[in-house]
């Protein structure tokens, strides 16, 4: 039971800090002087710290942070801090377990790919911008970035191992919130 709290409480940090960071630097949100910088370090280390509570949750962590880089997500300096981070805690503590890594890793790559795609390139045309399209019904789906925590859940029901779902659910969700609130902030 322990185990888990830890690990919903350090991916729930991890999430908010990833947030806040992208909302420092894409969104211009002002915190303090190195604002940036201190939630890349918090992002790394909080990233760590999830990745020490249990391995398949730090494969899952690790496998956010390679599928990042491949997808050419990490843009500013405090995300490159906090992947490098990540990394390299994950090399000193972490426990490589190759089926939950790839798991992940290929959904991440693949579906963030096809969600990269459909905000970046389809929902610019008019057309599907009509509240009536079907892409505009399910664009909530990757607005609220429940594309994260569903992977999980269907690996946790296949193999029982649930601390997975907890992990992806709580780093979602707090990612979410801080995306909620920044919005009703004027944080575009």
């Amino acid at each position: 039971m322990n185990e888990i709290i830890f690990v919903v409480f350090y991916t729930a940090l991890l999430g908010i800090t990833m947030k806040v960071a992208d909302l420092l630097n894409e969104h211009q949100l002002k915190l303090f002087n190195g604002a940036n910088l201190t939630f890349g370090f918090m992002w790394g280390i909080f990233g760590v710290l999830a990745i020490s509570s249990n391995a398949s949750v730090g494969n899952l962590i690790l496998a956010t942070v390679i599928g990042f880089l491949t997808r050419k997500k990490l843009d500013y300096l405090n995300h490159t801090i906090a992947a490098s981070i990540v990394i390299i805690g994950f090399l000193f503590i972490g426990s490589f377990m190759p089926n939950v890594f790839l798991f992940f890793y290929l959904i991440f790559i693949s579906f963030g790919s096809l969600r990269d795609a459909f905000r970046y390139h389809f929902l610019r045309i008019k057309r599907l911008r009509n509240k009536k399209s079907f892409f505009s019904k399910i664009s909530w789906l990757y607005y609220y970035d429940f594309a994260y925590p569903l992977p999980a859940l269907l690996y946790s029901i296949f193999t029982g191992e649930w601390i997975i779902f907890y992990a992806a659910f709580s780093l979602a969700f707090a990612y979410i919130l801080v995306k909620f609130f920044g919005k009703r902030s004027g944080y575009q």
